[in-house]
């Protein structure tokens, strides 16, 4: 549509996702109001379309419609559309590792050595550092999505990536990120800075991000745990072993997840209250895995 300016009609629209309802005319102010009021459930794509979504397909998806899109109009006269396709290659359909990987990040803007935080993630069991990750995707990219889905720039960690951008610190596509690249490959130095027990990084990191993914259920950026927890796990590398952080809250107890997070509220400030999500599973009777 952006190649062509073909239009659609309205049924089209609604066929293709890009509006919730059709109502004749004279019912629209209504049926918005209606749609304010009550916000429609998210659809869950077919198998097909989540397919399609996953790591391994969208780089071979999105090589062949670069291609095809580089027919009608070459990058540098006409960049969006190769920049959504950017940005759908690395994130795809994982709003939710997105939304927790934002939500978690900010630990370096405290002053403590990337090479620390990425350090105690992975002896927790995760797949690649958080500090690494956000190089890897581009901090660039990083930013801008977070940016719109949680009002990253907000905070002062936030604040530190626009800095860093600004000055032309991008990650791993240009050499220099929180880490420096040589060959693609992160140049680590061994500097001796002060830095918190690793007991007390570890439950930081790892609460904040159990916090961002009941966050991510309860705005319905996802609305099935077992997706969250798979896509937070490929997505923002949270430890595999563990389940997912869904699966992990259940097994590690929900009263001691709550309880330590408002003993971090109270020592590091408000970034750590726990979200209402958490009153939901302290509720007599309730599994959270029924909401899978």
């Amino acid at each position: 549509m952006m190649l062509s300016g073909r239009g659609v009609n309205a049924g089209e629209a609604r066929r293709i996702g890009l509006v919730d309802e059709v109502v004749p005319e004279d019912q629209l102010d209504n049926a918005a109001r209606a749609i304010v009021r009550h916000p429609p459930f998210p659809i869950k794509p077919g198998l097909i379309r989540r397919f399609c979504s996953t790591r391994f397909m969208r780089p071979l998806i999105a090589d062949y419609l670069r291609r095809k899109i580089a027919k009608e109009t070459e990058r540098r006269h006409y960049p969006v559309p190769f920049a959504i396709l950017d940005l759908w290659e690395r994130f795809g359909g994982d709003q939710a590792a997105m939304f927790a990987l934002s939500h978690g990040s900010g630990h370096n803007g405290e002053g403590i050595p990337p090479t620390e935080i990425d350090r105690i993630a992975m002896v927790f069991g995760m797949i690649i550092g958080p500090i690494l990750l956000a190089d890897a995707i581009g901090l660039d990219n990083f930013i801008s999505v977070a940016r719109t889905m949680v009002g990253h720039s907000s905070n002062v960690a936030g604040k530190r990536l626009e800095g860093m951008v600004n000055s032309g610190r991008l990650g791993i596509k240009n050499g220099r990120g929180f880490y420096r690249y040589e060959n693609g490959k992160p140049v680590y130095h061994d500097k001796k800075r002060d830095a918190p027990p690793a007991a007390d990084l570890e439950e930081r990191l790892v609460l904040r991000l159990l916090n961002a993914a009941l966050a991510a259920l309860r705005e319905r950026v996802t609305v099935d745990a077992e997706l969250a927890d798979a896509g937070i796990i490929f997505g923002a590398g949270f430890a595999p072993v563990s389940g997912g952080p869904l699966h992990y809250i259940g097994s590690a107890g929900i009263n001691l997840g709550h309880g330590r997070l408002k003993v971090l509220e109270e020592r590091y400030g408000s970034r750590f209250a726990p979200d209402t999500g958490w009153l939901k599973l302290l509720m007599p009777g309730c599994n959270h895995n029924k909401s899978k």
